[in-house]
């Protein structure tokens, strides 16, 4: 896999700067996510340190970060 170039990447930077922050997230789509993914305990905790730094939430990260990159490619 190659990596993006400077110019690449800064364009990428600019478009999700530019995007709205719920496009590729949001509360419906983290709680689906966590419901599929084995994360209804950390979802349903009082805690939020727990709810956000659960295994299922680093996931959830990285697969925000992965639909933001492919929406600014668009």
């Amino acid at each position: 896999m190659s990596s993006a170039s400077k110019a690449q990447s800064q364009k990428i930077f600019e478009k999700l700067k530019t995007k709205p922050a719920n496009k590729v997230g949001g509360n419906e789509s983290a709680t689906k996510y966590f419901q599929s993914h084995g994360g209804s305990a950390a979802l349903a905790s009082k805690d939020a340190k727990s709810r956000f730094t659960s295994n299922t939430a680093t996931k959830y990260k990285d697969e925000l970060k992965r639909r933001a990159a492919a929406d600014a490619r668009e």
